[in-house]
């Protein structure tokens, strides 16, 4: 079993996200490259088990609901100080005790210093499937290439048809709370307030943007189809209870079993050795970067891919930087 980082750990995600036909590709939020243990899950068996049910996505960020069981014919690849490099040894999960309950799955293990996603697209490309390595998740292959832009359409199909949605995870209703959630997290972690105000100079009031920001959310699930997996009466009546984002974030871990985060703590810890004010002007930013900037038109991509539409949606992403280096200048005469 896969769990989510919600039946693991209690965070607010319970969703577990793969890559189609390739191994996960680097981005903005991390690498994948050095991880020790890589899954490699066949399609057809994965889909045909009893409790394992998918929402959609893309080919680059296919995900689940819920956690997903691992079926026959799944491959575990992981890294062994041991093997010497360029090498690798293929034998029976049933082998190994943490593995014993894995029936008809095998374990891949590679040198220590292998490059994890190098080593998994080429044993997806031994077990018989074709790859289609991909560089970022708005496409199935080289966005320079129309022919993955077609593939990328076909994949989007595919998914209607068997009763999922594509989707970019960040722009649904469930991204957007879990990112209002981690956001949270982090006015707590800095002991923050609900208000930026700087002698008589309002410069933000974060309570009235979260219940904008939930109403925001509760309109796009309605007017996309796009179902959210939290209770957002629940989580307003929260933030318009709370006196500080401290005190909603121990009644967020009471009320709605979240009791884990999703926070940078390494960047909460640097944003400590910062004065006052930079650390509102991070928040501040990184609050807009998530909700107020000009919404991205996802779905006209998704249904037509092409480099126009892709253009349109990079340049949508563009005005938002420069919609939150402009918000950022409210700061700089405090600081």
């Amino acid at each position: 079993m896969i769990d989510t980082a919600r039946s693991a750990i209690k965070a607010p995600r319970d969703s577990v996200h793969f890559a189609v036909n390739h191994a996960v590709t680097a981005h903005a939020m991390g690498s994948w490259d050095t991880k020790p243990i890589a899954l490699i899950l066949p399609w057809a068996n994965t889909m045909k088990i009893k409790g394992n049910n998918f929402f959609g996505g893309v080919a680059g960020d296919f995900y689940s609901r819920g956690p997903v069981k691992i079926p026959e014919g799944s491959v575990i690849v992981r890294k062994n100080s041991k093997i010497p490099p360029g090498k690798y040894k293929l034998q029976n999960a049933a082998k190994f005790k943490e593995f014993k309950d894995m029936k008809g799955c095998y374990v891949v293990e590679v040198a220590e210093d292998t490059n994890t996603k190098n080593i998994v697209d080429k044993i997806i490309q031994k077990m018989g499937y074709k790859l289609k390595d991909t560089k970022n998740a708005f496409v199935w292959g080289n966005k320079e290439n129309q022919k993955s832009f077609n593939e990328f359409k076909r994949f989007n199909m595919f998914l209607r048809e068997h009763n999922m949605k594509p989707s970019f995870h960040t722009y649904t209703p469930n991204g957007k709370i879990e990112m209002l959630i981690s956001h949270l997290q982090f006015l707590d972690g800095l002991g923050k307030s609900w208000l930026i105000k700087y002698g008589d100079d309002m410069i933000f009031n974060y309570k009235k943007e979260y219940l904008k920001a939930i109403n925001a959310i509760k309109k796009l699930s309605k007017q996309s189809g796009y179902s959210c997996d939290f209770d957002l009466n629940k989580l307003k009546s929260i933030i318009k209870k709370a006196r500080t984002p401290v005190e909603a974030n121990e009644m967020l871990k009471k009320e709605m079993n979240i009791l884990s985060c999703m926070r940078n703590q390494d960047g909460i810890d640097l944003l400590k050795s910062e004065n006052s004010v930079y650390q509102d002007a991070a928040g501040v930013s990184m609050f807009n970067m998530f909700f107020a900037g000009k919404p991205i038109n996802t779905q006209k991509y998704l249904n037509i891919p092409n480099k126009t539409n892709l253009k349109e949606m990079d340049v949508s992403v563009l005005e938002d930087s420069f919609n939150i280096f402009e918000l950022g200048k409210k700061f700089e005469k405090y600081m």
